[in-house]
């Protein structure tokens, strides 16, 4: 077994202190390379989190100081949506307001119009028509029965 694999095959304590000393060093490179891993971590996802320069900073710092320490600290800490999380729930509330907000068309053209025309001014087609009592001299609806300003009933073509 020797023969294959010389570096299992430990003869004096120089051996065994040697590959100590490797062992050691490779251990220390895995602990060095993984406490970096976790300060570029830490940055990348405080980064994406925040645009606070204090926030983003503090952490850094915490995570090179106490680098195994500071990271389960950090998880607790953090801000728990990142700024792209943040982003597209705006878009999806907007997105949701606007469907909600009723747009009113013309009936003929079907352009834009706004609740309070009485005629389209595209197509000159009548929106509203004018209370028949002649002190209100308000607009309604066609599908209302009565006027909203002053009660008057709708007097309707077969009732004429």
């Amino acid at each position: 077994m020797g023969d294959y694999f010389p570096f299992l095959q430990i003869t004096s304590s120089t051996n065994l202190e040697s590959t100590l000393q490797v062992v050691g060093l490779l251990l220390a490179a895995y602990v060095l390379l993984l406490w970096l891993a976790v300060i570029v971590w830490v940055y990348r996802d405080i980064s994406s989190r925040t645009k606070d320069l204090l926030a983003r900073t503090c952490s850094v710092i915490w995570s090179i100081l106490c680098p195994f320490l500071g990271l389960p600290i950090y998880f607790v800490l953090r801000p728990k949506r990142s700024l792209q999380d943040r982003y597209e729930s705006s878009l999806t509330r907007e997105a949701i307001l606007a469907d909600l907000s009723v747009d009113i068309s013309c009936p003929d053209c079907g352009r834009l119009i706004s609740d309070e025309w009485a005629f389209c001014p595209f197509c000159q087609t009548e929106l509203r028509k004018k209370c028949r009592n002649s002190q209100c001299d308000s607009f309604m609806d066609f599908s209302w029965s009565a006027c909203a300003s002053c009660g008057t009933p709708v007097v309707s073509p077969m009732n004429i």
